[in-house]
């Protein structure tokens, strides 16, 4: 619950009081493969992200009190839905490791708008939405690999 609660302050989009148009219809897993796969998802805030790379494994990073990564995995489901299944570390010790926790993002599409539930459907690719904040690549690879080397060595990660 803690991680979802997290995943929820870190991805910070607006609550919509709505749901998608009568007649959206589920998207296809290509569909959310090329929405996600290859893609960080970029919080509000600048905070971190998650990065969905194209072999389906997950990592994320945050800096919202202390650095943070994740690692784990992605997959999506034939309902329409992307799924993560993922563990977060901020310390060398196992009391400094989450549990694997899983969340799911339901997706439906209605013309070209892409609607998303995340505890409440909202309009996905609205201007200035969500989407806006998925870009190629991995944005957080280099500072994922520097923070994992300090918490093995036990160095602090500036």
């Amino acid at each position: 619950m803690a991680g979802f609660l997290l995943l929820l302050l870190q991805t910070g989009h607006p609550a919509e009081a709505a749901s998608p148009p009568d007649g959206a219809v589920r998207m296809s897993p290509g569909e959310l493969w090329d929405l996600y796969s290859g893609k960080t998802q970029l919080w509000k805030e600048g905070v971190g992200g998650y990065y969905f790379a194209p072999d389906r494994t997950l990592s994320g990073y945050s800096h919202r009190k202390v650095p943070t990564y994740a690692s784990g995995k992605w997959y999506i489901t034939h309902s329409g839905k992307v799924c993560v299944v993922a563990a977060w570390v901020w310390g060398k010790g196992p009391q400094d490791r989450g549990p694997m926790e899983k969340s799911c993002w339901d997706h439906r599409k209605f013309g070209e708008q892409i609607w998303k539930n995340d505890g409440g459907w909202y309009h996905w690719n609205r201007s200035g939405g969500e989407s806006s904040r998925f870009i190629d690549g991995d944005k957080y690879r280099d500072l994922v690999t520097v923070l994992r080397a300090d918490l093995l060595q036990g160095t602090k990660f500036r």
